[in-house]
């Protein structure tokens, strides 16, 4: 019956620590960092809900795709300020910033086209 039930708790030990989350966690990462900025970016013309959405997904798509370090994401999810979740982003490797900003350059509105007026001659 002993060596049962020594054999329960070592299977349970593997079968807890196999459920453990490897990596930090890209959610509350990118959700705390959104969060730091919003009031900033809610600035910016043409950033409204559905594009801070769009961003907040983009962000968690590359935490995850890219595997950004824990180092990084553990940066954001412990930043103050939306200028310490900023300073995070030099924690990822350059491929990883370059993705980032590549996508997040695509995501951007197109600016305005400037209009001329016309003199009359």
């Amino acid at each position: 019956m002993k060596s049962i039930s020594l054999a329960f708790v070592a299977v349970l030990a593997l079968t807890t620590s196999g459920c453990k989350k490897k990596g930090g966690d890209c959610g509350a990462a990118i959700n705390h960092s959104m969060e730091l900025s919003k009031a900033e970016m809610a600035k910016q013309p043409g950033t409204d809900e559905a594009m801070m959405k769009k961003m907040s997904d983009l962000g968690l798509q590359h935490c995850k795709d890219d595997k950004w370090g824990d180092d990084a994401i553990k940066c954001m999810v412990d930043a103050k300020a939306m200028t310490d979740s900023q300073a995070c982003f030099g924690k990822l490797t350059k491929d990883q910033q370059d993705n980032m900003m590549k996508a997040a350059m695509a995501l951007a509105p197109a600016p305005a086209p400037v209009q001329r007026r016309v003199r009359p001659s």
